[in-house]
């Protein structure tokens, strides 16, 4: 791919073609790709670091994860980038959105990361090694066709999963504390997790809008409905253990 000399007299005798235009998208996809990266990124964060003075390195590593993301391109143009989450608190919103390619969130296999809430919109996400505790609104929240994989824990505290928009997910141990549902799907989005461990939750899962939650156990006290579906919404249950109100 090579720079085309663009058509400059529009109003020459020859007249508007097919090509002159090409030429203008092939100049456009040139210089879109040509800020996406050719190499492998990995950044690190991690509590001790700085947004001022580190760089994102091993030995300088960010203080925020909200710092990493805006030194990232949006195209990742094939590259593998990952970022790096030291053990630790990290009181963010965090808004991951927009970014073509696949971001891995990356821990040591059983760290944690406490975060203040999480937002996944229009990317492709996973959440490696980290067990991932959330406490502020909106909670987890994905939407806009984004896909999100976690092998860790997800711990919610007050505020719980909402998916929608044609968003996947796919979760191991997701855990709700003080929230009035624990989880949410709708709008044709979907979700799969292994278990579902509520406390203090009014609502256990809610499916509508052609919103699809499959899972294989869940347990703990649901003082309202454990599921309720509506719309279109469907839920596959797999087993369910202790009280609450029943399905």
């Amino acid at each position: 791919m090579a720079w085309q000399t663009p058509k400059t007299n529009w109003g020459a005798a020859d007249g508007v073609r097919d090509s002159d235009f090409n030429r203008i998208e092939e100049n456009i996809r040139l210089l879109h790709n040509g800020m996406a990266p050719r190499e492998d990124i990995t950044l690190f964060v991690s509590p001790s670091g700085s947004d001022t003075t580190g760089t994102g390195s091993s030995s300088l590593p960010y203080a925020t994860i909200t710092k990493a993301l805006l030194a990232l391109p949006k195209n990742f143009n094939g590259a593998n980038v990952s970022i790096n989450i030291a053990d630790g608190t990290y009181n963010e919103t965090i808004v991951i959105r927009g970014y073509i390619g696949t971001l891995s969130l990356v821990g040591s296999f059983g760290s944690t990361a406490s975060i203040n809430s999480i937002t996944i919109d229009d990317s492709d996400v996973r959440i490696e090694n980290i067990n991932i505790a959330t406490s502020a609104s909106p909670g987890f929240v994905v939407g806009g066709g984004a896909t999100v994989a976690a092998t860790g824990n997800l711990v919610l505290s007050r505020y719980g999963i909402n998916a929608f928009d044609n968003s996947k997910l796919l979760l191991a141990n997701v855990e709700v504390y003080d929230a009035v549902t624990a989880v949410s799907v709708y709008n044709n989005a979907s979700l799969f997790m292994y278990q579902l461990y509520c406390s203090a939750i009014n609502t256990g899962m809610n499916a509508s809008n052609g919103g699809i939650i499959t899972y294989s156990s869940m347990s703990g006290i649901v003082t309202g409905s454990r599921t309720v579906t509506s719309s279109g919404g469907r839920i596959y249950t797999g087993s369910q253990t202790s009280g609450g109100a029943g399905v």
